[in-house]
């Protein structure tokens, strides 16, 4: 991207209660922030945790929004970055000691700097969050919904941070460098000019399903990972977002998608537009999906909005055409099998006419001996072993005939299974079908928002 100035950048955060918080009569545990000056733009989720022993989470969060703005600036007023940066991640302290792998300079400086930053997050969080406690002791009230050893825990002044615990993950850029940090869940998503996006952030596997690192827990800077680049790395669009939106859209592709969907939103409707939607669709997203708090930020280069919005939409076609491809391949293999299954059909069909054929050969036959027999029985012949070999005879054709008779009842049952499978795919070509339709429709929506936005650049 190279060198940008902050009239090129917009920023914005948005944070709404969460439906089962509603419900349950619970505040919201979220808390959001964006920020823009001359030298700077931030922005800042935290997500207090909703356990009981949590029961300050709601303020958590906010202080760690709050303490997180005013560490950030005086960061970026401070720091001068002493080497050129092109782009450096860091995991946590804990997942480095396992690597034990030799640091570049630039890793180095990064290392020293963003973790002396999350830091002074910490260590201010905890005076806020201990002053907090110093003038509003806990009331019987906050802790009627905990253990009772967690209770004892508090009341005896002991790791008190607990009730407050909450995530982190903000992100800054100035004119020549950018970087963003992380601790807990949430995830952190960066748009390239491509279309195409990352995870800029580590991921930490410690982060699992209702399990988070959080600014509670002991030595919590350890647990902190975070990226910083330079002007060759600059994103076009970066969102953050709290566990209530991204358990909304798993898997993170999903995720990914609905953010491209904001930023070609935004580049079509303009940015108070596409504010009011989310303001609008977020509270209606948390009672269809995750049921939790919901915070999200954003920082976009307008300059490049509408080349971004292109680059999204073309390769979402390129993604729809890859789709399509493989259902249409999909439908020929359902056509194989089905032209495979009605020739098995066929088959035993015929197999199931030889069979009746046969038993009603055999059962003639049977007619046939028996009445030889009974012939010879009523002249009273003394050729007995005439009529001896006639019985064995009829015994052989009524067991032949009984064994063809068994075999009709499996090929029959396999006839039907033949029959059911054989409507399964028609049913599978017919959804397919229904999918490529729809697709299709997708692509001509997106080739027609492509041209419009063009036309929107032009116009600007």
């Amino acid at each position: 991207m190279g060198l940008i100035t902050n009239k090129n950048i917009h920023v914005f955060n948005h944070t709404c209660i969460g439906a089962s918080h509603i419900k349950n009569g619970i505040v919201c545990q979220d808390a959001s922030i964006s920020y823009s000056d001359e030298s700077c733009n931030i922005i800042i989720v935290s997500d207090g945790h909703g356990s009981p022993k949590y029961f300050r989470s709601h303020k958590g969060s906010a202080y760690a929004v709050e303490v997180a703005l005013t560490q950030i600036k005086r960061f970026v007023k401070e720091y001068v970055p002493k080497l050129q940066i092109d782009f450096v991640q860091r995991s946590t302290l804990y997942d480095q000691d396992n690597e034990n792998l030799p640091l570049s300079d630039q890793e180095n400086m990064v290392e020293n700097v963003l973790r002396r930053l999350c830091s002074s997050i910490v260590s201010e969080w905890h005076i806020k969050i201990e002053n907090d406690w110093g003038a509003n002791p806990p009331t019987d009230e906050e802790m009627a919904n905990i253990p009772e050893e967690t209770k004892e825990m508090f009341k005896s002044g002991n790791n008190m941070a607990k009730a407050y615990g909450a995530t982190l993950i903000a992100f800054a850029q100035t004119a020549t460098y950018w970087f963003a940090i992380h601790l807990g869940d949430g995830k952190c998503i960066a748009f390239s000019k491509d279309g195409g996006w990352t995870e800029p952030i580590p991921w930490d596997p410690k982060c699992f399903l209702n399990i988070t690192t959080s600014l509670s827990d002991e030595h919590s800077e350890v647990y902190f990972r975070f990226c910083m680049g330079g002007p060759s790395s600059f994103p076009e669009a970066i969102f953050i977002g709290s566990d209530g939106i991204d358990n909304s859209y798993p898997p993170i592709e999903r995720l990914a998608t609905f953010y491209g969907l904001m930023i070609r939103l935004a580049a079509k409707n303009g940015f108070e537009a596409i504010e009011n939607d989310i303001r609008d669709f977020l509270p209606r997203l948390s009672a269809q999906g995750s049921k939790d708090d919901m915070s999200v930020a954003y920082w976009m280069n307008v300059d490049s909005i509408y080349d971004l919005a292109i680059a999204i939409a073309t390769r979402t076609i390129g993604k729809k055409q890859a789709e399509i491809e493989s259902l249409q391949n999909k439908g020929n293999l359902a056509s194989e099998q089905i032209q495979q299954i009605e020739t098995e059909k066929i088959i035993l069909i015929q197999e199931l006419e030889s069979y009746n054929q046969a038993i009603n050969e055999l059962s003639a036959k049977v007619v046939l001996a028996s009445k030889e027999e009974e012939n010879r029985s009523t002249k009273n012949s003394p050729i007995q072993n005439i009529i001896h070999t006639m019985k064995t005879k009829i015994k052989q054709i009524s067991s032949a005939m009984y064994t063809k008779s068994e075999a009709i009842e499996p090929t029959l049952n396999k006839i039907e299974e033949l029959e059911t499978t054989i409507n399964s795919l028609s049913n599978q070509q017919v959804h397919v079908r229904e999918q490529i339709d729809a697709l299709t429709k997708e692509i001509v929506d997106l080739k027609a928002s492509i041209i419009n936005l063009k036309q929107f650049k032009k116009n600007r």
